[in-house]
C-alpha cells in the first residue's frame, strides 16, 4: 500500500515538473531564435518582443551586482582613448545582457571611431529597435500611459534618447502596479515635467529573488 502511495506521488510530482521544464525550454529557445534574427540584422526583427523575451528567460538578472560590475568597467574604459579596449567592453557586457542599450550605443560610437562603419552601424540599429520598442509602449506622460520597461537603465537610456535632463526620481505603486517617476526637463530651456515608467517586470523579479 505504502509503494503504491509512493509511486502516485511520484508520478503527481512529474507531472508538475514537467509542464513547468518544457515552458522553460520554450522560453529559452523563444528568446534565442529572437536573437538570432536581430544578430543577423533581420529587418523583421521585433525588439519589443525581443526584451520581453528576454525577461522571462533565466538570463534575466536586472538588480545583479555583477552584471553593474561588467557596465562599470565598460564606463571607466571610456576615460581613456583606447577605443578597442571600450568596444571590448561593450561586447562583454552584451554577452550577458544583449538588451543593454548603453552598451549598443557605447559599441556603435566607438566602432566608428575605429573606421569599423559596418559594426557602428550595426550597434546603431540595434539601439535605435530597442529605443523604439520602448516609445511604443506608451508616451510616458501619466501612469496609465507609462513607459514600459524591464530594467532601470532603459529608463535612463531612454531619457539620454530624448535629450532631457534627468532630475528627482520616485518609485510609486499604483493600483497593484509599479512605477518610477521622473522628474525631466529639455536641455534646451522649458519647465520641468513627469514622466512615468511602468517597473511591474524588474520588480517581479526583486521580489521573487527576495522570497528565496
Amino acid at each position: 500500500m505504502n509503494r503504491l502511495l509512493t509511486r502516485w506521488l511520484m508520478a503527481g510530482i512529474l507531472l508538475v515538473l514537467i509542464p513547468l521544464t518544457c515552458h522553460a525550454v520554450e522560453t529559452v529557445s523563444r528568446y534565442d531564435l529572437l536573437l538570432e534574427k536581430v544578430k543577423a540584422g533581420n529587418p523583421a526583427a521585433d525588439f519589443g518582443t525581443l526584451r520581453s523575451a528576454y525577461a522571462a528567460s533565466p538570463h534575466y538578472r536586472p538588480f545583479d551586482k555583477d552584471r553593474s560590475k561588467l557596465k562599470n568597467a565598460m564606463f571607466r574604459a571610456m576615460a581613456g582613448k583606447d577605443y578597442a579596449a571600450v568596444v571590448g567592453r561593450a561586447e562583454k557586457v552584451l554577452s550577458d545582457d544583449y538588451v543593454d542599450i548603453d552598451a549598443h550605443v557605447i559599441a556603435a560610437r566607438e566602432y566608428a571611431r575605429m573606421g569599423a562603419d559596418k559594426e557602428a552601424d550595426f550597434h546603431r540599429a540595434v539601439a535605435r529597435g530597442l529605443l523604439d520598442s520602448i516609445r511604443d509602449s506608451g508616451d510616458g506622460r501619466t501612469p496609465e500611459t507609462a513607459y514600459r520597461v524591464i530594467s532601470v537603465d532603459e529608463e535612463y537610456a531612454l531619457i539620454s534618447s530624448l535629450n532631457l535632463k534627468r532630475g528627482k526620481q520616485a518609485q510609486e505603486r499604483l493600483n497593484g502596479h509599479d512605477y518610477d517617476r521622473v522628474i525631466v526637463t529639455d536641455r534646451n530651456g522649458g519647465k520641468p515635467y513627469d514622466l512615468y515608467f511602468n517597473i511591474d517586470i524588474p520588480y517581479a523579479w526583486l521580489r521573487k529573488s527576495l522570497m528565496k
